[in-house]
């Protein structure tokens, strides 16, 4: 059953991609509510462990970007000390 719900929210989706995002949104949660507690509890955790590898992904990604752009020479080399207090600088300065 919840892999129909799931198969039925994925197509829900591809098939209104030019709804407004709200409305997909709010159609999905409909969705997801008419499931018995057990299935919503287990839609919850999938749904926490595919935010949790695709936040973990993205920030991999973003790592493995800034040691490229560092080893390609656009970054200095720069001690602790140095990059804390150009962070502190930064803060102190009134946002544009």
């Amino acid at each position: 059953m919840l892999y129909m719900l799931s198969v039925a929210i994925a197509q829900r989706l591809r098939d209104n991609e030019q709804v407004k995002p709200m409305s997909t949104l709010n159609q999905v949660l409909e969705d997801a509510s008419r499931l018995p507690y057990e299935q919503q509890e287990m839609l919850i955790e999938i749904l926490k462990r595919r935010f949790i590898e695709s936040r973990r992904a993205e920030i991999a990604a973003d790592a493995k970007q800034t040691l490229a752009d560092f080893q390609a020479g656009h970054f200095q080399a720069q001690s602790a000390e140095e990059v804390v207090t150009q962070l502190r600088q930064s803060l102190n300065q009134p946002e544009e």
